[in-house]
């Protein structure tokens, strides 16, 4: 294994209270942990992302944390691309946003969080390409709601105004919007409220 530099090792407290110096991008050769680096010593040329001191693409886990030593964030990738899942945190440890990613691209599921723990917004994509959004106020009343096709937004989107105080329901076609009502908080249509104005 080639050693690497000074600047390249953390020091960890071993059980009796002695400093050992190891290397933070190393594994050993009889497991199966990722390589572990900070993303500080990342550097992404070309959509594939390298580590400072290699032009080899990076394969491993890359961590990220706030200035009192908290998780900020952790990503793994394969050979230079994103690739599985990505979690970034709040400072206060509450997780604020995960998605999976696939040779780079988002697939499945990203969720972002408030600090309170909330579901702040859901998206769903395949191989990159965004299929459904939804967005929720703090207190998890349902903000918005759609579906996107290669061409923009698609079919029915719903907005609800704060506090259930009535929605907008928007119809699109291929990314052209068509028709938009408002209901007030009792379900009756009721184009004169504010939100409505711009439709």
């Amino acid at each position: 294994m080639t050693a690497l530099p000074l600047s390249k090792h953390i020091l960890i407290a071993g059980f009796a209270g002695l400093i050992l110096l190891v290397p933070a991008c190393s594994k050993g050769a009889d497991t199966d942990e990722p390589v572990i680096i900070e993303m500080s010593e990342l550097i992404e040329k070309d959509a594939v992302t390298y580590t400072l001191a290699s032009d080899t693409a990076f394969t491993g886990k890359a961590v990220e944390t706030y200035e009192n030593g908290a998780l900020k964030s952790e990503s793994f990738y394969e050979e230079g691309r994103r690739n599985g899942l990505r979690r970034d945190y709040h400072e206060n440890g509450a997780l604020s946003f995960t998605v999976t990613y696939i040779k780079g691209n988002y697939d499945g599921q990203l969720e972002t969080y408030y600090e309170n723990g909330q579901l702040n917004g859901r998206e769903t994509y395949a191989n990159g390409v965004l299929l459904t959004v939804e967005t929720y106020y703090k207190n998890g009343q349902l903000k918005e709601k759609g579906q996107y096709n290669e061409a923009g937004e698609t079919g029915e989107w719903e907005y609800h105004f704060e506090n259930d105080t009535g929605k907008m329901v928007l119809i699109y076609r291929d990314g052209v919007l068509e028709s938009a009502t408002c209901y007030d908080a009792s379900g009756q249509v009721d184009n004169s409220l504010p939100d409505c104005s711009a439709y």
